[in-house]
């Protein structure tokens, strides 16, 4: 990956919007886990080791993230590639956390083995769903840096998916998937400033982020008829 690609007012913003796109998502998460502290029973659900594996490669991510967006800034890119590998490597055990817990969400709950049982333990995985091929094609775009930090940034954004947003206060006034609206925002934001600084949309925001706006405000209403189909009460 190189900057030489990039024109250098582009880069000049491009450091500024990735690295505060970072950290107002750091923010959010803050912010959400805060009061999930305070309101919720999120303290004592962390005494168990699969919460608490995927708090810490949750964390892990955004950290990650931040971090790769401030190298690339101070134009560190020896130091960004060789952690690009970390992230590769995280980004398959969050996979990999998100399979075992379908598996031992659909073993403890008694349903019928096929397609329709299937699809409603993948249903609330929906932002790993997402998250993976985006990560996926980053790396694959890792020597296009204008495509790469985009799908990067897009792949961040949709694990703010209802862990963090469903967290933040007074959204549940909005309606019950007002917290969507919190990752339209970061989606919106990024098109917009690449209206502003390019006078285009770069294309991975229409093949990564139309799966953003449209999927997971669809995955509550599915999981929700998949689940009155099998007549279970998944616990």
């Amino acid at each position: 990956m190189s900057v030489r690609a990039e024109p250098a007012i582009g880069w000049q913003s491009d450091r500024v919007f990735f690295v505060g796109m970072a950290v107002a998502i750091l923010a959010t998460t803050l912010v959400a886990f805060t009061i999930g502290f305070l309101r919720t029973e999120l303290a004592l659900k962390l005494r168990f080791l699969w919460v608490q594996s995927h708090a810490v490669t949750f964390i892990g991510w955004l950290l990650l993230f931040f971090t790769q967006t401030v190298l690339v800034a101070s134009r560190r890119l020896d130091f960004h590639r060789r952690l690009g590998v970390a992230g590769a490597v995280l980004a398959s055990f969050m996979m990999l956390l998100a399979v075992m817990a379908g598996v031992d969400s659909f073993r403890a709950n008694d349903v019928p083995l096929g397609l329709t049982s299937f699809l409603l333990f993948t249903v609330p995985h929906i932002d790993m769903i997402i998250f993976v091929p985006l990560v996926v094609a980053g790396l694959v775009y890792r020597r296009q840096p204008e495509t790469h930090k985009r799908l990067m940034l897009l792949a961040t954004i949709i694990l703010l998916d209802f862990a963090v947003t469903g967290r933040l206060p007074m959204l549940w006034r909005l309606g019950p998937q007002a917290h969507f609206v919190v990752l339209d925002m970061f989606v919106f934001a990024a098109v917009a400033y690449d209206f502003m600084t390019r006078g285009r949309v770069n294309p991975a925001y229409v093949w990564g982020g139309l799966p953003i706006l449209l999927l997971p405000p669809a995955s509550e209403p599915a999981y929700t008829f998949l689940k009155n189909l099998l007549q279970v009460q998944v616990h």
